[in-house]
């Protein structure tokens, strides 16, 4: 989401949305490991299993247990549900996206025999919607303490830049712009995010021995994210009620508007280094190596305003503008162990990334503040989760009952922020025959945060949690 951090590194952002943020990074580079329905439903500790199209994404070397020839889609509705408060008021909001998010091919290319044991090497494609960045949520309440006027005021000294000025809301006093409009207005708005991230990946898994498996996937990535925000801000009270021409001690300020757009589009490439160990009949225990990922992003932004004041004269001020910049991800270390007993599939795993390590390049004049701030930030991430699937194979038609839970480790740290998650799973898989299996799941998590409305965020600050609720439906057939 396209939120303005009351943190050091953004308290020197100003209001205009050309601006990056650090938000703007942790977004693209977001990984949001739910690449099947299967493993969604056990927590995404699918590292030690990988015996399905979506190894490409857990470990590759995975795809050197398929048995057969696979083919799987499936489709996603994602619930965003959002709460904010901002000056006491509290307003909730909530967006529905329904996406089809997966296609995929997996096979065996290859079988060869060693000591009287099948070596196997498998292959597979697939596409992704690995993320949906859909969120919509409103604002509401009377600021007795200060102004977005006074930070656009505060913003440049640059006549021809600073809106205040060009929108009749501040002039010049003694050589300094001013505006008297200070506190005491009634300020409302929304925000809408829409977009997605896409992945096609291809990848291939090889057989050693009977025990040990290496794996390589390649993808691409590509998406767009756009942030649209309206902010009103009004004289309820006609505090602000005649012109004083001379010291410019008060103005007839009726209501400011404010539209601001980010359109932003991102493209990049990835690979994956998987290994997957077989202990006997007991465990597999899997290891993948993420290598960093070096993302392009370009991204056209805009801000339209109007005043108007109680003659009934209005003035209106706009600019636009273009910013392209690559991001860099750290590398990633990731670990998982499965068992299976009488019917029984238990699953663990752990990833560890290093995001001080995050960087941009093509360095405006902000992204080089953003990159000297990184390393001060940012910090390690560990993220682990565990999982169960049961099957009940003695059904007509055997029914398998998974559950999961994930912790996603905060990347910051600062101890004023967390954005740690704690995310809940589950689904069943149906076996309507032999080769067709249908696969139901849910998966919950909830973030909240505080955030600066504009400025320096103080008395302009509020707060938004958002509930994401993930239902997702995949068939995958069997040949």
């Amino acid at each position: 989401m396209r939120l303005f951090m009351l943190t050091v590194l953004v308290v020197c952002n100003v209001t205009l949305i050309n601006a990056q943020t650090l938000e703007d990074l942790l977004r693209i580079t977001k990984n949001p490991n739910q690449y099947s329905a299967r493993a969604t439903g056990i927590g995404s500790s699918f590292m030690g299993i990988s015996d399905e199209i979506s190894a490409l994404y857990y470990n590759p070397a995975g795809l050197s247990r398929l048995c057969y020839s696979e083919f799987s889609t499936s489709i996603n509705m994602n619930r965003n549900s959002s709460s904010t408060q901002y000056l006491q008021n509290s307003l909730g909001g909530n967006v529905n996206a329904i996406d089809f998010t997966n296609i995929g091919f997996g096979s065996i290319i290859n079988t060869r025999r060693k000591d009287s044991i099948a070596l196997v090497t498998g292959f597979a494609i697939n596409y992704t919607q690995e993320d949906d960045y859909s969120n919509r949520y409103s604002f509401n309440g009377f600021n007795p303490f200060n102004t977005i006027t006074q930070s656009l005021t505060n913003e440049t000294s640059n006549f021809s830049n600073n809106y205040a000025y060009q929108l009749y809301l501040a002039d010049t006093v003694n050589g300094k712009i001013m505006s008297p409009i200070k506190d005491s207005v009634q300020q409302n708005g929304w925000v809408e995010e829409t977009g997605a991230k896409r992945s096609l990946n291809i990848g291939i898994g090889l057989d050693l021995n009977r025990s040990f498996a290496v794996g390589l996937s390649v993808g691409l990535s590509w998406g767009d994210y756009n942030y649209f925000r309206n902010f009103v801000e009004e004289d309820i009270n006609n505090k602000y009620n005649s012109l004083d021409r001379v010291n410019f001690t008060n103005t007839d300020f009726t209501r400011l508007t404010l539209h601001d757009s980010l359109a932003q589009s991102f493209n990049g490439f990835t690979a994956r280094i998987g290994f997957l160990y077989k202990l006997r009949d007991i465990a597999r225990i899997g290891m993948t190596i993420t290598l960093p990922k070096l993302y392009t992003v370009t991204e056209h932004f805009s801000r339209s305003s109007t005043s108007v004041f109680d003659n009934g004269q209005s003035y209106s001020f706009t600019s636009s503008g273009r910013n392209e910049y690559n991001v860099t991800t750290p590398w990633i270390f990731a670990m998982g162990v499965s068992t299976s007993v009488f019917g029984l599939i238990l699953s663990s795993n752990v990833e560890y990334a290093d995001y001080s390590q995050l960087s941009s390049g093509y360095a405006t004049s902000n992204l080089i503040s953003i990159n000297q701030q990184i390393p001060l930030v940012l910090g390690e991430q560990i993220t682990y989760g565990i999982g169960a699937e049961y099957t009940f194979s003695d059904f007509d038609i055997p029914i398998s009952i998974r559950g999961g839970f994930t912790h996603i480790g905060n990347q910051y740290k600062v101890a004023e922020f967390d954005n740690g998650q704690n995310v809940f799973s589950g689904g069943i898989g149906i076996l309507l025959d032999d080769d067709v299996r249908l696969d139901l799941t849910t998966r919950t998590s909830a973030i909240t945060g505080s955030y600066a409305m504009y400025g320096d965020g103080f008395n302009s600050s509020y707060s938004l949690k958002n509930t994401l609720s993930t239902y997702a439906l995949q068939i995958t057939v069997r040949y």
